[in-house]
C-alpha cells in the first residue's frame, strides 16, 4: 500500500482488518456503520473517525454512503507520530454536534478532495490532512482501551494483512504470532466472524480488486502477487464471491472510473442501542 492514499468510496463495506497505516474517514453522504474493537457506531454525514495503526476496524453500509478514506504511515507524517506518542492518542469517532461543525468538517474534506494536480499536490494534501486531524483532536474526547483480547486481535489482523500475499497457513501464522493454532482459530471465528482460511482469502481478494483497477499488471501477475496458489484458484474464488470474473471486473470498473474495494464475507454490523443516542 502507498504511504499516502486518498479516495472516495460509495457504499463502503469492509471486513475486520488492521494495518500499519493510520486511517482517517469522513462521511460525505449517507451513513456508515463502523466497528472499532467491536464498539459499533453509526456515523452520519459530516462525522469522521481517526483509526490508529494496528487497530481492528470494519465498515458496513446499510443503504447508502459516500466516504472519504485517507491512509498514511506515521513515518510519512512524522509530526503526527510524535504527537500520537506524546498525547497517547486512541482511535475514536467524532460525531458532528451541530450544523456548523458538520459544515466545517465537510468543507475541509472537500477542499482536500478537489486539490488541483501539480508538483506540490502531496504537500498540499498533507497540509489539509493536518488541518482535518487538528480539528478532530480539538473537538473529540478520546477513550483509552486496555482490553488485552482486543490488542491480540489487532496483532493477528495486522499480521495477516501484511502477510496474506505470501503462502500462509494456520500453523505458520500461530507460530509467528506466538499463540496456539487453536487460539488463533478461535479468535478468527469469534472476533472476525469467519474462519482463518476464508479471512485470508478475503484479504487477498480485496487486494486483487485494487490492483485490477489501479495497475496494468496482468491477471496472472495479480493472482501471484496477492498470494493465490494458481490463477485457476484466483478466478474461481473471485467469481464465487463477486459473481463476475476478474477480467470483467477490471473492464467494468475502469469504464466507470470507479474503484470498488468492498470485501466478500462482510457481516451486517448491529450497533448497540445506546450508540443511537450519542
Amino acid at each position: 500500500m502507498n504511504p499516502f492514499f486518498l479516495n472516495v468510496f460509495d457504499d463502503l463495506k469492509y471486513i475486520p482488518n488492521a494495518h500499519r497505516q493510520v486511517e482517517v474517514i469522513v462521511i460525505l453522504e449517507g451513513s456508515l456503520v463502523i466497528s472499532l474493537h467491536n464498539d459499533i457506531q453509526v456515523l452520519e454525514t459530516g462525522d469522521m473517525c481517526l483509526i490508529l495503526d494496528y487497530v481492528t476496524h470494519s465498515y458496513y453500509t446499510k443503504v447508502h454512503s459516500k466516504v472519504l478514506v485517507i491512509t498514511f504511515t506515521k513515518e510519512e507524517f512524522h509530526r503526527f507520530k510524535i504527537m500520537a506518542a506524546k498525547e497517547q492518542l486512541t482511535s475514536s469517532c467524532l460525531k458532528a454536534a451541530n450544523d456548523e461543525q458538520r459544515k466545517q468538517i465537510l468543507n475541509i474534506a472537500n477542499e482536500l478532495i478537489h486539490l488541483p494536480k501539480g508538483r506540490g499536490l502531496e504537500f498540499q494534501q498533507f497540509g489539509y490532512l493536518a488541518v482535518l486531524i487538528g480539528y478532530f483532536l480539538n473537538e473529540c474526547e478520546m477513550k483509552k482501551d486496555d482490553n488485552a483480547s482486543m490488542i491480540l486481535a489487532d496483532r493477528i489482523m495486522a499480521y495477516l494483512s501484511e502477510n496474506c500475499h505470501q503462502p500462509i497457513t494456520l500453523e505458520k501464522a500461530s507460530h509467528d504470532i506466538g499463540i496456539s493454532k487453536y487460539h488463533l482459530s478461535h479468535i478468527c471465528s469469534e472476533q472476525i466472524g469467519i474462519n482463518f482460511k476464508t479471512y485470508v482469502n478475503s484479504l487477498r481478494l480485496s487486494g486483487a480488486k485494487r490492483l485490477l483497477v489501479q495497475s496494468d499488471l496482468s491477471i496472472s501477475e495479480i493472482s501471484k502477487q496477492c498470494g493465490f496458489e494458481s490463477i485457476r484458484t484466483f478466478n474461481r474464488l473471485f467469481a464465487e464471491n463477486f459473481n463476475i470474473t476478474p477480467a470483467e471486473f477490471r473492464e467494468q470498473n475502469r469504464r466507470n472510473n470507479y474503484i470498488d474495494v468492498n470485501s466478500p464475507h462482510v457481516k451486517e454490523l448491529q450497533p448497540k442501542k445506546q450508540n443511537h443516542d450519542v
